[in-house]
């Protein structure tokens, strides 16, 4: 039983971390720190590849940066993860 607890522990605190990142890179799209805001939305979906609002908020940071071929990418994304808030 003790693997399966282990297991579980590195579950929650991805999703912890995963939490935190999102809430700190929404806090930076809010004051236009689009890099800052890019790197926290890279490290939400490494860690949750079908978090589609972590990759519409990613396209969201690099259209602020002026990358709208990245943002492209991301927002296509979010896109086929799911998300109605892409255009």
């Amino acid at each position: 039983g003790h693997h399966l607890m282990d297991g579980a522990k590195d579950i929650v605190a991805d999703l912890v971390i995963e939490s935190i990142r999102e809430a700190l890179g929404r806090a930076y799209l809010s004051i236009r720190e689009y890099h800052r805001a890019a790197a926290e939305f890279e490290e939400c979906v490494e860690i949750a590849p079908t978090n589609h609002y972590a990759y519409y908020c990613l396209g969201r940071a690099y259209r602020g940066m002026g990358d709208h071929e990245q943002a492209e990418r991301a927002f296509e994304l979010a896109r086929c993860l799911g998300s109605t808030l892409v255009g």
